[in-house]
């Protein structure tokens, strides 16, 4: 894998799975730039 894709994957794993679907307005399991930006990140 790319070190980037391993970046997003990691990401994506490390956030909690009910702030990610929560998130996840359209429910297809990917979030979105305009999903990410619509929501609250931790800073």
């Amino acid at each position: 894998m790319r070190p980037q894709a391993t970046l997003i994957l990691a990401l994506t794993l490390a956030a909690p799975a009910g702030a990610q679907s929560a998130m996840d307005s359209d429910g297809d399991g990917v979030l979105s730039e305009t999903e990410i930006d619509a929501g609250v990140l931790p800073s």
